[in-house]
């Protein structure tokens, strides 16, 4: 069990909002406001709608779903938005037997950033998300190779009984 910090049991108590806030760290609330792009699903991939929301479609030929809390002004739900949306556009996900840290190329804002920000941003608020999974396991998702792998999680080698 990895060790955690006074910050990160605060955190991992307050959950959402503070998950939101990480984020902002590097993505911007308006940044985000203006694009959208993550309140809306194809009905293929219905996996990425959080469990706690519904999606409708955008018209009854459409494969496309929008986010029932979706406004003009962005997400209804504001600090209450579910902890999948608010660490949007990381996901922490399960490949074999390892949990990953894992990015949204679709994300327009993101884009926008340089690789190594992205990463850094990643290695720094890495045991972060992993608490965060360990706190609300239903945000962890199984792996889709259309997600970019920016970290796994290591176990620790004193646990697995070879130290």
């Amino acid at each position: 069990m990895p060790c955690y910090t006074l910050i990160m049991i605060h955190e991992i108590l307050t959950g959402k909002k503070c998950a939101e806030s990480m984020i902002h760290e590097i993505l911007t609330g308006k940044k985000c406001a203006e694009c959208r792009g993550c309140c809306f699903f194809d009905k293929n991939d219905d996996w990425e709608i959080p469990a706690s929301v519904t999606a409708t479609a955008a018209n009854p030929d459409s494969d496309l779903l929008i986010c029932d809390f979706l406004t003009e002004c962005g997400c209804s739900l504001k600090e209450e938005k579910p902890l999948e949306c608010a660490i949007y556009p990381f996901r922490v996900m399960q490949l074999g037997g390892y949990r990953v840290i894992a990015l949204c190329v679709y994300c327009k804002a993101v884009t926008e950033l340089s690789l190594s920000r992205i990463v850094k941003f990643t290695e720094g608020k890495a045991e972060e998300f992993f608490a965060l999974a360990d706190k609300h396991p239903e945000i962890v998702k199984k792996y889709n190779p259309e997600y970019v792998i920016l970290k796994v999680e290591m176990h620790d080698c004193a646990e697995k009984g070879n130290g």
